[in-house]
């Protein structure tokens, strides 16, 4: 048996597949309203290697990541700081943009 991770051709992020071959930190930018900072941030605060391939994501981590886009990053990252209508603060990704 081989010591390497099998890598899966996708990963299902916040419903958009994420191509397992790039870089996790790159495979992030598909998705709507992350951008490379936000991408980075999120390495930095799971402790997830930036170089790891999105296929070697489990699917523990990929949930982990969708909760920090939506709730563990600092005010001043967000898209929706103050909202115009209802003054919540929060991030929007895919189609809730």
């Amino acid at each position: 048996m081989s010591d390497e991770v099998k890598l899966k051709p996708f990963l299902r992020v916040f419903n958009t597949d994420l191509i397992g071959e790039k870089p996790i930190n790159i495979a992030l930018l598909k998705i709507r309203g992350v951008g490379f900072s936000m991408a980075n941030s999120v390495c930095n605060v799971l402790n997830i290697n930036k170089n790891m391939r999105a296929g070697a994501v489990s699917d523990s981590q990929a949930r982990q990541i969708e909760d920090t886009i939506r709730n563990k990053m600092p005010k001043w990252m967000l898209n929706r700081r103050g909202d115009f209508y209802t003054n919540e603060t929060g991030h929007l990704v895919t189609s809730d943009l």
